[in-house]
């Protein structure tokens, strides 16, 4: 079996990545949604109408756009009802399910081990996920996720972790318009026991 291990110290806008290290651009992947699109329909066979979307929002609703209450996670996780943490909806998700966060911060650290679940926020200046505690602590990811397929990570900021994303055994995943900044180590760590991992970035 072959280990693969890649180590992404970078900050995401539109078009670049940038290594925070040496401040120098380097050469994005860039992939159009119509691409996306693609690696989804050819990765996922979840059959329609059996997948549930959750919401999740802060004790805001300035500048929501997928709620219309403040999160609680007494509540039952709907856009009317949404539940108070990311890892609230997690929890409940199965394969297949897509949570939605709405603008805000949210000092949390996830982690994913349900295969294709959706993670997407407003945009990455609206939602914003803060790793809590010491950002040097070893193995402390502001997104985690192990041995699952078919992960998406969108509209997110991600900082204060040991690592922005780190994923272990994760395949025919992607992340895109997110940004990944100010993490102790790196910002995306990716290691894989696939022969030939799928992990694309955008």
């Amino acid at each position: 079996m072959t280990q693969h291990t890649t180590h992404l110290n970078t900050f995401f806008d539109d078009s670049t990545i940038h290594n925070s290290k040496l401040n120098t651009p380097v050469r994005a992947l860039l992939i159009s949604v119509q691409i996306v699109t693609f690696i989804y329909s050819f990765f996922i066979f979840i059959p329609q109408g059996v997948c549930a979307i959750w919401y999740v929002n802060d004790t805001s609703t300035s500048g929501d756009v997928y709620t219309s209450a403040v999160g609680s996670n007494a509540q039952s996780g709907t856009s009317t009802a949404p539940f108070l943490t990311i890892t609230k909806a997690l929890i409940s998700a199965s394969p297949g399910d897509s949570v939605f966060i709405d603008s805000g911060t949210f000092n949390e650290y996830l982690y994913i081990d349900t295969a294709f679940l959706t993670l997407i926020g407003v945009d990455s200046n609206s939602t914003i996920l803060i790793s809590p505690g010491d950002s040097s602590t070893s193995g402390l990811a502001t997104v985690g996720a192990s041995r699952c397929t078919g992960v998406l990570i969108k509209n997110l900021s991600l900082t204060n972790g040991k690592y922005g994303v780190y994923f272990e055994g994760v395949n025919s995943s992607v992340i895109t318009s997110c940004k990944i900044y100010g993490n102790h180590t790196t910002g995306i760590y990716i290691e894989n026991f696939f022969s030939s991992p799928k992990v694309y970035l955008s």
